[in-house]
């Protein structure tokens, strides 16, 4: 396998202006910021929202991207049997190609696919991701190729989505996959000082967290995130769960609430709900796409913690420790491999879609009580 492109930190290569375009079916789906100046991308991150209603057999190309003009290059991505992927990408006579194993078996899931490619290193990335379950898969080649702006002009000048995509996002450098953040740089989390944002938040201070008082700060971290299509910010309006004010959140993000509720439905007093499972259009609503930068905070378990007045959960590695070759590619970049710990099951349960609108249309959640 050839050397791992890094994804985040300080030893990644951050130049550029990172997302500068997102679009999706939404109104308004399209954002630029800064484009990259000359005909090439020699370095980048091609990412797309997977519709998971989309039942595309085997070989259906979900990209198909060509010119001839200032030269001939074409890309091209296609699923293949089994949830696979494959990529090739060709400039001139120059070709480059990628293959994606299958997935595990298991029910349809949202995916993320994400390309990435550095030219001066000679290497590219294919990613997949389940943001349910959390599940990543990684394949890197090498040799990969710059990129022209020509043969991305279609992504850029308008017109309807290829069949089975939600979204497409560009970057014009390496950006991370994997575990992502959720949390505005403002959001405070509570300290024995008193409440810091979690911008300022660095390894050793010590948060609260629900079940284990406070607790160690393993890494804090920050992310631009594509959010578009159904991936769009979720903003979680005032007085929404006890908030003071408005918080917009990444849709993924999980809150943990409570109530009596939550307790006669499932036979618990709390459970997590991700933050777009609350959306009814007036409480919680979906935000105009965005990237905005996101943190998180990484403790030595998955744990809840206490965001700007509410129980959200702290970020959720999973098994990501036992896999240590694709921890350059997150945002975990530069957090050595030994202190990277192994969290088992999440903080409580987490609501399935249909559980989540249930809790809703039978009066709504309620936010989990209050530290002590």
């Amino acid at each position: 396998m050839p050397a791992s492109l890094r994804g985040g930190g300080p030893a990644a290569d951050m130049s550029g202006c990172g997302w500068w375009c997102l679009a999706g079916h939404d109104p308004g789906g399209r954002r630029f910021a800064g484009l990259p100046e000359g005909p090439l991308l020699v370095r980048g991150t091609l990412a797309l929202g997977l519709d998971p209603e989309t039942r595309a057999e085997s070989g259906a190309v979900l990209l198909d991207l060509a010119t001839a003009l200032p030269w001939a290059e074409r890309l091209t991505i296609a699923r293949m049997a089994g949830g696979g992927f494959a990529l090739g990408h060709r400039v001139g006579t120059g070709w480059h190609a990628a293959r994606l194993g299958p997935r595990r078996p298991g029910p349809a899931a949202a995916l993320r696919l994400i390309w990435t490619w550095d030219a001066p290193a000679r290497l590219g990335r294919l990613t997949a991701e389940e943001p349910a379950t959390g599940r990543l898969r990684q394949v890197e080649t090498a040799g990969a190729m710059p990129v022209g702006l020509a043969v991305l002009a279609p992504l850029l000048t308008g017109g309807a989505l290829p069949p089975g995509l939600d979204w497409i996002a560009l970057s014009d450098r390496v950006e991370p996959v994997g575990p992502r953040p959720g949390l505005p740089p403002a959001t405070r989390l509570r300290t024995p000082e008193g409440p810091v944002p979690i911008a300022a938040i660095r390894p050793g201070m010590r948060v609260l967290t629900r079940d284990a008082g406070y607790r160690p700060v393993l890494w804090q971290g920050a992310a631009a995130l594509p959010l578009a299509g159904s991936d769009r910010p979720v903003r979680l309006c005032a007085p929404f769960l006890g908030l003071e004010q408005d918080l917009v959140v990444a849709p993924d993000l999980r809150i943990l609430l409570g109530g009596p509720t939550a307790e006669y439905l499932f036979g618990v007093d709390e459970v997590l709900v991700a933050a777009r499972h609350l959306v009814d259009g007036q409480r919680a609503v979906v935000e105009e796409p965005s990237a905005p930068l996101l943190h998180q905070i990484l403790l030595d378990r998955h744990h809840a913690i206490q965001a700007s007045g509410l129980w959200v959960e702290s970020l959720c590695v999973g098994t990501l420790a036992g896999v240590p070759d694709l921890l350059p590619a997150t945002v975990l970049a530069d957090l050595p491999a030994a202190l990277v710990p192994r969290h088992g099951a999440a903080v409580r349960r987490t609501l399935r879609p249909f559980e989540a609108a249930a809790l809703l249309a039978a009066g709504g959640p309620v936010r989990a009580r209050p530290a002590a």
